[in-house]
């Protein structure tokens, strides 16, 4: 098949999607940015000019081994005339699932659905994907279509993460000890962890403190020393040896407050770029309606601040492989929005944004810097007080999906290119249940 379009959607018919057959009315493929195609370039809209659908015969499967047949799924952003959007799958003559995508759901949110079957006696199946919807124009849309038998599929290695903590003005022990609990419970990531001694209470065992950075892929940095910096730092060589680590290739996720963190640390304060500082340690960015950065000058604006927690409309900026298959936008759960994050716009991606109640004005929620071979992630995601057991901020699912792909990026790994089924919407936030021993 010859696709001369390399922005629009060309409409098919009968054989002209190579390997399927298109048995009702036409399909489309598209190819917009804002899809957000989740593998490759272009995604399948099984609404042309009316509801669609495509089928295709697969041979020489093994009689009675167990296959499973898996997609990614969206609904199209723009054909708003019937709600919810459905589809059906079916292989052989049997219903194996029935799909529902209402207004909500749009792309580029993407899901993954299943189904599992025993290969018949012949080995030949035929996979059929229908869009049930009346309206024209617009259905289901599908990508990254596979049968794999289930003996042949292996699971990723476990990712080796370590969280480095010790001190902070948030309660460090147990959100370390909550960090740990959500990341071992999605089976991606063996966690260890490091902790700076106290070098006022234990000297000694603080000068030989040196943790082990270059046995992990990525690092979650979670120490914050504001208001004390005279008191709790990292020892010389521990720093030094951070800065090498990031330098020759290292992950590092820097958590909440880690962005507070080390002031008068130069190569730290390039690692965040934006930072929590006085108006006159650098540049802020704030993010227009076009989603450009606007630099504010070091001096201009406020001080780094922040408001109360608040649930917070979150909206990420096309492109970035943390964000593939993510919604557009979304309502995270009890987060802190920082205005006039100040440092340096060298080497910055801001990858999404939150209005700040008080300035009106979109500000970073999350972005990332390059630091020489490495990569680093900062969020203002993710806070505990003394007081707090499971607060609603450590148990939002965006926050804990965001965290997920963040490190799978960090490390080198590939980034799951679909949500869960609970990954809130722009309506509502999603608590997971705390994660109790």
């Amino acid at each position: 098949m010859k696709v001369i379009s390399e922005s629009g959607n060309p409409h098919l018919y009968g054989d002209q999607l190579p390997g399927w057959l298109i048995m009702q009315e036409n399909i489309d493929l598209i190819a917009i940015d804002r899809f957000g195609s989740p593998s490759g370039k272009w995604v399948i809209d099984l609404g042309g000019h009316g509801p669609g659908g495509i089928a295709q015969t697969i041979t020489h499967l093994s009689p009675g081994d167990r296959y499973r047949m898996s997609a990614l799924y969206s609904r199209h952003q723009s054909w708003d005339q019937q709600d919810p959007l459905t589809g059906e799958i079916f292989i052989d003559d049997e219903l194996v699932l029935s799909l529902n995508r209402d207004k909500l759901a749009k792309a580029p949110r993407w899901e993954r659905i299943t189904h599992d079957f025993i290969a018949p006696s012949d080995g030949e199946i035929t996979l059929s994907l229908f869009s049930t919807a009346l309206k024209v124009g617009g259905g289901i849309l599908y990508d990254d279509i596979k049968i794999e038998k289930v003996s042949d599929i292996t699971e990723p290695k476990k990712i080796p993460v370590l969280i480095i903590d010790g001190f902070s003005n948030h309660n460090w022990k147990l959100n370390t000890e909550y960090l740990q609990k959500i990341l071992e419970s999605t089976g991606k990531f063996t966690v260890s962890v490091s902790t700076c001694p106290n070098q006022e209470e234990n000297e000694s065992d603080w000068e030989n403190w040196n943790p082990d950075f270059n046995s992990y892929p990525v690092v979650i940095q979670t120490c914050n020393n504001i208001f004390k910096e005279d008191s709790l730092q990292w020892p010389d060589h521990v720093k030094q040896a951070f800065e090498k680590y990031v330098a020759e290739g290292g992950g590092v996720y820097m958590y909440h407050g880690a962005t507070n963190a080390f002031k008068e640390w130069p190569a730290y304060n390039k690692m965040l770029a934006l930072g929590w500082r006085n108006k006159d340690f650098g540049e802020a960015v704030t993010i227009n309606d076009k989603e450009e950065l606007v630099i504010i000058p070091k001096g201009e604006g406020e001080n780094t601040g922040h408001g109360a927690r608040t649930d917070a409309l979150v909206t990420r900026i096309v492109g970035h492989p943390i964000h593939i298959g993510m919604p557009k936008s979304w309502l995270a759960a009890d987060v802190e929005i920082y205005r006039y994050g100040r440092g340096t716009t060298e080497n910055l991606e801001v990858l999404s944004y939150a209005k700040d109640p008080k300035t009106e004005l979109n500000f970073p929620m999350e972005w990332t810097v390059n630091f020489g071979k490495g990569k680093v992630y900062c969020s203002t995601y993710g806070h505990l007080w003394e007081n707090q057991i499971w607060p609603p901020n450590m148990r939002c699912a965006a926050f804990q999906q965001s965290m997920v792909r963040a490190l799978q990026w960090l490390s080198g790994n590939l980034v799951d290119n679909y949500v869960d089924p609970d990954f809130p919407t722009s309506e509502s936030t999603v608590l997971r249940p705390a994660i109790l021993d």
